[in-house]
């Protein structure tokens, strides 16, 4: 099969997760035997990735500046420039993909983010019968289409010589989670818009690496495992109010809690600095007398952090913010960590509990204390958890189970392709 991977960002230029996954899926997809193309854009001047010898990866896309509000009136003529320049790099990125396409003939195109190269190519990979799947791994296509009536009278201007956006192939919609697509069904899209209209498969992402079989042995250590971005949101603060609770209530358990990251001083989602939550956790750590036990380690190399998971025995997931799907979660469990999460986002389509792990009502530091005394009294209790997960993560959320999902639809939407051009 020749696959047409499309994405804004391409490793090593990315800020996240989805970026990653769409480097280790089609490395993937190559090593199962398909050809398969990227095309990406070189758009920001931190870009400074190591030479690339890819021959597979074509930089060849232009970036335009995202746009989200308009802003006041004596900002008008920069954003009159900002639209202008939008329009301009959206339509020739139309005309790459289209004689980029035209060449190498792919069967299918995987199209990953988009809100900074358009969304209008996809109107000439349908033209070209290829059909498209877009990836969502949140929910900037929906805001994207969503914003068309909310950025005031200019932004509409623009926008309507870019109409074509609208006009896009929209039939098939991978999403990484249950919990994403039922929150990003809340949207009002333009009439005529039905995202996912023929397909709506949830593929989730995966490890790619092999699941680590815990031994009984490694839950009598004691050692939790907290690891992402510093902020807020991630709920830090709740997991120290729950590690003073189990301290209180039951000094005589042996546990340390490492918690693995960098403070996060710009994606905020409306809290306060990463730096100042962190010298916030830090004073709530020495209030509570639990220097000895808590231990602020930094940010590490993913490498770095894998091996740290393979020497804990509980991870430890407080956030609140509504993640689409987060990797750590599914890295540390596949390392042969019991998981214990909080009730948000995607995290009870991977942890079942009672079952595979616990989940806990998000913001509630008892429960989390609770559960945690559970498994630090229950050695036996935290292995039966932690095999259950390792199998549950094997059999759904490895890269080589992502790869078959994401194939499986591909297949059948080449199939319902074919079916129309003969039933014409």
């Amino acid at each position: 099969m020749r696959i047409l991977l499309i994405s804004e960002m391409y490793p090593p230029d990315a800020d996240g997760g989805q970026e990653v996954n769409a480097q280790k899926l089609a490395e993937a997809l190559m090593l199962q035997g398909h050809d398969v193309a990227v095309l990406t854009a070189v758009h920001r001047a931190r870009y400074a990735g190591p030479p690339e010898s890819r021959a597979y990866v074509h930089r060849i896309l232009g970036h335009a500046p995202f746009l989200e509000t308009i802003e006041p009136r004596s900002q008008v003529l920069r954003r009159t420039w900002q639209y202008a320049q939008e329009v301009w790099v959206h339509k020739r990125n139309k005309s790459r993909v289209s004689r980029f396409a035209a060449q190498w003939k792919p069967d299918v195109a995987y199209i990953f983010g988009t809100s900074r190269i358009g969304l209008g190519f996809s109107i000439e990979l349908h033209r070209l019968r290829v059909p498209s799947l877009w990836h969502q791994g949140g929910s900037n296509l929906e805001r994207r289409l969503s914003q068309r009536g909310e950025l005031g009278r200019l932004a509409k201007l623009f926008r309507s010589l870019e109409g074509e956006e609208l006009q896009a192939d929209f039939r098939y919609v991978a999403y990484v989670s249950q919990f994403l697509a039922d929150e990003t069904a809340k949207y009002k899209l333009p009439p005529g818009v039905n995202l996912g209209s023929e397909l709506r498969p949830i593929i989730p992402r995966g490890i790619d690496f092999d699941v680590l079989i815990p031994s009984p042995e490694r839950y009598t250590t004691g050692k939790l495992v907290m690891a992402g971005r510093i902020g807020a949101f991630k709920g830090y603060h709740v997991a120290l109010e729950a590690c003073e609770l189990l301290s209180c209530r039951r000094p005589d358990l042996e546990w340390t809690l490492d918690i693995f990251g960098d403070p996060d001083d710009e994606d905020t989602m409306g809290h306060e600095p990463g730096s100042q939550y962190l010298a916030r956790l830090k004073s709530m750590v020495a209030e509570s007398g639990l220097g000895e036990r808590v231990a602020f380690r930094g940010g590490l190399k993913r490498a770095d952090l894998l091996g740290q998971f393979e020497r804990t025995a509980i991870f430890v997931s407080a956030s609140d913010c509504g993640e689409a799907f987060a990797n750590t979660i599914i890295e540390a469990g596949g390392k042969g960590n019991v998981l214990v999460v909080s009730d948000d986002g995607s995290a009870r389509e991977v942890v079942l509990d009672n079952e595979t792990g616990f989940v806990y009502p998000r913001g509630n530091a008892a429960d989390l204390a609770e559960a945690l005394e559970r498994l630090l009294d229950d050695p036996q209790l935290a292995y039966r958890l932690g095999m259950a997960s390792a199998k549950r993560l094997d059999r759904n959320f490895t890269l080589d189970a992502v790869v078959h999902a994401t194939v499986k639809v591909f297949d059948e939407m080449i199939k319902r392709e074919s079916s129309r051009r003969t039933n014409r």
